[in-house]
């Protein structure tokens, strides 16, 4: 808890660190606020999601094509990460029922 203190203090406060190092200066915080607002989705970055999205969960994906009847083969893989994952998905790459009525790829 401290050392989050002491980062706040000395690093991301007006007229810390951040802002006399970058050249932004006074706006560099508010520049990165706004790119991860419009570029960061939480949703996406937590687990399982995040592994899926960049494959290194691929069995579980590979099971779910499967699923959907699609081949196994890189395209359709690149074309499935490509899309949206929805909770049903979610819960099917961590292990859950492969029914047909649960398993969709958007």
């Amino acid at each position: 808890m401290e050392i989050n203190a002491l980062a706040r203090e000395s690093l991301i406060n007006a007229g810390g660190i951040i802002e006399s190092a970058f050249s932004p200066a006074k706006y560099s915080n508010e520049l990165s606020s706004a790119a991860y607002n419009q570029l960061w989705r939480f949703d996406m970055e937590a687990l399982p999601a995040d592994l899926i999205r960049r494959i290194l969960d691929l069995p579980n994906f590979k099971q779910i094509l499967v699923a959907l009847g699609h081949s196994l083969e890189a395209e359709t893989v690149r074309v499935a990460l490509g899309h949206s994952l929805e909770a049903e998905t979610v819960r099917v790459a961590l292990g859950h029922s492969l029914e047909a009525e649960t398993v969709r790829v958007c």
